[in-house]
């Protein structure tokens, strides 16, 4: 499939595989367009990787399609995860594939080029700088040489260097990679899970190996620190207003929304919302103007169940419920900031790319295959 009229595709690439059958398939969309969004669909041998165009709303390009995993993943196991670098060229994927091995793999959709990085047992996803350069990744081990926050460089010329270490019997050990500062001087991290709820905090990758002490809440060596309590972090502002989402969880926790300046310190936090009820947040995402922020929200009482809104809210306090759903996906802002596209449900073989402004720019593509209005 091509992305562009003018694109060449090149025939599916088979990832290394020991087992019969391309595990992965990848077709060259060609030039990746200035204003884009990769988005995944299914799971297993259903799993893809779609790229939408905002300018041209045409039809997602099928980036890559996923055959039959070694051994089927066991109930409630991710078995895939992917991260995307800023200019959106380099794609690492994860596809668990056992108990005993996950693999991360490294896309090029402008040519299809897709390669091995590394396996291994115990991986999380990885998350991606924003040049592509690097990805962070947590490993879960019972041995303390093993369990931690490492880095690896896409290249794939060097071995793994660990960056956060942590005791493996710790709840919520190891640390998890959130997001990388724009320039990759700073890696949100989320160290903590226990009495005191989920936290953020930020590593330089460039000070060397720290430990997370749980008992103090501080690291020891390099440099790090906790910023406060949080999920989800984004770094559009920069590190002077740092926008992190905070939930409150059967752990504990407090449920709002702030920014804060990652050199100033606590005393720059500034609450922007604080719900008054029993509400579970999604992770907020800054306009590109800055001067508002997209976000959901839906009450504890009901679960699942219960309806999600999707807000609008302004720095004054000030918001706007733009749609309610439990059909669609966690928001994303057009590169303008015009359309605030979300990922619509369908049926089981048809989805769409909806603008929740009501400002065009919306898109029908299929699930499993085919072509809209024709999906199979």
């Amino acid at each position: 499939m091509s992305f562009y009229a003018t694109a060449t595709p090149r025939p599916p690439t088979p990832s290394p595989t020991d087992t019969p059958g391309p595990l992965n398939m990848t077709t060259a969309v060609g030039a990746i367009p200035p204003y884009f969004h990769y988005f995944s669909v299914g799971q297993g041998s259903g799993f893809r990787i779609l790229l939408f165009d905002e300018d041209r709303a045409s039809i997602p390009a099928v980036v890559l399609t996923s055959g039959e995993s070694p051994v089927p993943p066991g109930p409630g196991v991710p078995s895939e995860a992917f991260s995307v670098s800023a200019d959106g060229r380099v794609l690492v994927l994860m596809r668990w594939l056992s108990e005993q091995r996950s693999t991360y793999f490294v896309l090029r959709p402008e040519t299809g080029e897709l390669r091995t990085l590394f396996s291994g047992a115990g991986l999380g996803a990885p998350v991606i700088s924003a040049d592509g350069q690097r990805i962070a990744f947590a490993r879960t081990s019972d041995d303390p040489a093993v369990n931690g926050l490492w880095l690896l460089a896409v290249a794939g010329s060097a071995a793994p260097t660990r960056l956060v270490s942590d005791v493996p019997s710790r709840v919520g050990s190891p640390p998890q990679p959130l997001a990388w500062s724009d320039d990759g001087k700073w890696l949100a991290i989320s160290p903590v899970l226990g009495p005191g709820g989920t936290e953020v905090a930020i590593v330089d990758p460039a000070a060397g190996e720290t430990h997370f002490n749980a008992t103090t809440n501080i690291f020891e060596g390099g440099r790090a620190r906790v910023l406060g309590p949080g999920y989800a972090v984004d770094w559009r502002a920069g590190e002077r207003a740092l926008l992190i989402t905070s939930s409150r969880s059967l752990f504990g926790g407090r449920t709002y929304i702030y920014t804060t300046d990652v050199a100033a310190g606590p005393t720059s936090t500034r609450t922007l919302y604080a719900p008054t009820g029993d509400t579970v947040l999604g992770p907020a995402v800054w306009h590109p103007a800055l001067d508002r922020y997209a976000t959901t929200e839906r009450p504890i009482v009901g679960g699942l169940s219960a309806p999600t809104a999707f807000w609008v809210r302004r720095l004054d306090g000030t918001g706007t419920k733009v749609a309610e759903s439990n059909f669609l996906s966690p928001p994303w802002w057009s590169r303008d900031g015009s359309k605030l596209f979300s990922i619509v449900g369908g049926d089981d073989s048809n989805g769409s790319i909806g603008n929740l402004l009501g400002t065009g720019g919306g898109v029908a593509f299929c699930l499993r295959g085919g072509t809209p209005p024709r999906c199979t």
